[in-house]
């Protein structure tokens, strides 16, 4: 292990950061990475403050909140439109390395143009944000035909979470010279299961008598909960329901199960009732597509409970190899029915995968081995080794 070098100045740039947890996997993430990094470095984070709260320490690291033109604008689109301050030009100035997340917004362009006068070097993180493959795929190509290629192709390296990521990055951007993968890391101490749920059950009217089906996440078209509410609609047993957890975006959920009977939206939840919902459950869903790295799989199994992933992209990619059986074709409702049913039916079936899904989790996802491997790219790009 490296020792802690506290003359570096990290400064990480993410669209969004504590508080505002609730606007997906990066925001998560880049929190986590941070927590993990602790005091090896001297860290700043930049990011939008998208509403007034009061202002907490959060250990060694200093957070720069920019004022957004249009808080409307972040509302209503999820488009920020950060405002220069002297705090930022100052942290820029100052910084070793910056270290950006994500791709494709006004936040990075603005740390950009500034880094003009300074010519930081950077890296990017690109938690799946890369690839033109949901909404408004004209105005990314457009952005990137005028902006985002040479943002790209200055970073002195880009992450990817997985290989497949990787390999779609390469045929996307073929100029791109330096791609590399690291995953995600996962804080295995905050994943203590939840004994005494009661709380819980009556906090969002679960019922107690039926056993719980989760889905949770971030709720989009390419997150496959229409796929989860045909296998649902399949299985039919009075005995089950399907509880639904996460930030509804761009998506009419009530229209799609309406008339459906043991079906229940729960709304958005912190991180502590998030763990809370998947000790309720016996079964965790999470068949989604372009998925570069999702918690939910890596949380729930190493909450014993199982999880099924969808075969598409990068989280298929981290489980496939150990944990194949909970891997499904995305979109078959047909197949993940007949997967629950028999989750539900074999518990050794159910408690082996579970078993060795933890263990290779454990072995290979720590946020240990994720700091050591950022600390690598940071030595090579501040020390030009």
């Amino acid at each position: 292990m490296q020792k802690a070098n506290k003359n570096m100045h990290i400064a990480h740039i993410v669209f969004a950061f504590y508080p505002y947890m609730n606007l997906g996997g990066v925001p998560r993430s880049v929190f986590d990475l941070t927590r993990a990094q602790g005091n090896r470095y001297r860290l700043t984070v930049i990011t939008n403050k998208i509403e007034e709260f009061r202002k907490q320490p959060l250990g060694n690291m200093d957070v720069i909140y920019l004022k957004n033109l249009s808080r409307k604008m972040i509302y209503k689109y999820q488009f920020y439109t950060p405002l220069i301050s002297g705090s930022l030009i100052s942290a820029i100035k100052s910084a070793d390395v910056l270290h950006f997340h994500g791709h494709r917004n006004l936040l990075n362009d603005l740390v950009v143009l500034i880094n003009r006068f300074f010519d930081k070097p950077y890296i990017i993180t690109t938690h799946g944000t890369l690839l033109n493959y949901e909404s408004k795929k004209g105005l990314k190509e457009l952005y990137d035909r005028t902006i985002g290629n040479t943002f790209l192709n200055n970073a002195k390296y880009i992450i990817a979470h997985s290989e497949i990521e990787k390999k779609e990055i390469i045929r996307s951007y073929p100029d791109l010279r330096d791609v590399l993968v690291i995953p995600n890391g996962i804080f295995v101490s905050d994943l203590k299961e939840r004994t005494d749920l009661r709380n819980f059950y009556e906090k969002y009217r679960i019922s107690f008598n039926k056993r719980i089906l989760l889905f949770i996440g971030k709720i989009t078209r390419r997150k496959g909960l229409e796929v989860c509410l045909d296998a649902f609609r399949k299985i039919d047993r009075d005995d089950l329901q399907l509880v639904i957890a996460g930030e509804i975006i761009g998506y009419d959920i009530n229209r799609k199960f309406k008339n459906l009977p043991n079906v229940k939206y729960i709304g958005h939840l912190d991180i502590e009732d998030k763990l809370n919902a998947i000790s309720a459950a016996e079964i965790v869903l999470y068949p989604t597509v372009y998925e570069a790295f999702g918690y939910v799989p890596f949380e729930s199994i190493l909450l014993d409970r199982p999880c099924i992933v969808g075969d598409d992209f990068g989280t298929s990619e981290h489980l496939s190899p150990v944990v194949p059986e909970l891997v499904i074709s995305y979109g078959d409702s047909i197949e993940l029915a007949d997967l629950i049913v028999r989750l539900m039916k074999d518990s050794h079936f159910r408690n082996s995968l579970v078993k060795r899904g933890k263990g290779y989790i454990l072995d290979n996802y720590s946020m240990e081995s994720v700091v050591e491997a950022y600390d690598r790219i940071y030595r090579r790009v501040r020390y030009e080794i």
